[in-house]
């Protein structure tokens, strides 16, 4: 309300619509104080939501220090907190529905000690969660776990807390998922990821397991216009079944991919097994071979594109490309100088 004729104004008489931008101006920490002064300055902040470019967490190990720190890195600071400290951050920060972060990465790759802090962290974090929702079953819809993360980058063990920890992610903004492990994950935690609507939304993966790779089926990755995973082996009738069903997209995008690393080499006369998977009598299935080298196949509803593969050692490669003379040429040699290192750049 404005002061009365002869007082003073002070931070009360001051408007909720000025109180909304001055916490839009402050960082997370000023924020946090901020919203413990008064009920519509609580108001104020709740009702700005934050928006991050980046958010890393990483486990530290200190010397003759028994308590786990992890260090939370921002576009605003970079600084050690406790794993108490860090829970708080998250709660706070996603209290608002609207508040985003672009890039949200949890782990470290140094150690499986560090993998096992991961876990560790975010055990405590869902524990935390459903002790709100319990307290609080009121609720109901308001109290839905959905944060707002674009990408999200995953350097831990392969726990059942990873899998519950991704289902926290909003299903329409998430669209790339990297995951980094020196562990596999379990059949029926894998098989209860690739059904979550999070997963069926991802148009990039990145999947690299240290000791052995994933042992679902390749279809599994049909959704996504980007895809560098390991797995345990590749099945012919799997891969042919695959590259049909990337061959039936409706909006190819050009320029994307899929390279898929086995652990084992495949066999010598893996080629042609996949290869009498497709009917040549059938248009829709219809493939060129390109010095040996290169299968081709055209795309069903986009005749403007072509999908370009390429299996040899231990790596299955596919790029969306146009059917011109001068690309192939192109594909074809940079396949020939480095066809690992051409992918991995493209990756990159």
């Amino acid at each position: 309300m404005p002061p009365s004729l002869g007082r003073t104004a002070i931070w009360e008489d001051i408007p909720i619509g000025f109180r909304i931008k001055v916490a839009a101006l402050l960082d997370n920490k000023s924020r946090a104080s901020f919203r413990q002064c008064s009920r519509i300055d609580k108001f104020a902040v709740d009702d700005n939501p934050i928006h991050l470019k980046k958010v890393i967490i990483t486990p530290q190990s200190v010397p003759f220090w028994r308590k786990t720190t992890y260090r939370l890195e921002t576009n605003e600071s970079s600084k050690m907190f406790s794993a108490t400290q860090i829970i708080a951050f998250f709660l706070f920060i996603f209290q608002h529905k609207k508040t985003t972060i672009l890039e949200l990465e949890i782990g470290s790759a140094n150690t499986r000690l560090h993998f096992k802090k991961t876990v560790k962290l975010v055990k405590k974090l869902i524990e935390q969660i459903n002790d709100q929702r319990q307290e609080r079953p009121e609720d109901g819809e308001e109290h839905t776990v959905s944060w707002k993360v674009q990408s999200f980058t995953w350097l831990g063990a392969m726990e059942p807390e990873f899998v519950e920890l991704f289902g926290f992610l909003n299903a329409d903004f998430i669209h790339s998922l990297a995951l980094f492990s020196h562990s596999k994950i379990k059949r029926e935690d894998e098989d209860r990821m690739v059904q979550m609507n999070q997963w069926k939304h991802l148009t990039k993966i990145k999947i690299q397991w240290l000791d052995i790779g994933m042992s679902g089926s390749l279809l599994n990755f049909r959704f996504m216009d980007v895809v560098n995973i390991m797995v345990d082996q590749i099945v012919p009738t799997d891969l042919a079944n695959f590259i049909k069903t990337v061959m039936r997209k409706s909006n190819p995008v050009f320029g994307s991919f899929f390279n898929i690393q086995t652990k084992t080499v495949m066999t010598s006369g893996f080629r042609n097994q996949v290869l009498r998977c497709f009917d040549i009598n059938n248009p829709d299935e219809k493939y060129e071979s390109i010095r040996q080298i290169i299968w081709t196949f055209k795309f069903i509803n986009d005749a403007r594109y072509i999908l370009a593969v390429y299996v040899a050692g231990r790596y299955v490669m596919g790029c969306v490309c146009r059917e011109s003379r001068t690309e192939m040429d192109m594909l074809d040699r940079m396949l020939r100088i480095n066809v690992v290192q051409f992918f991995e750049n493209r990756i990159a």
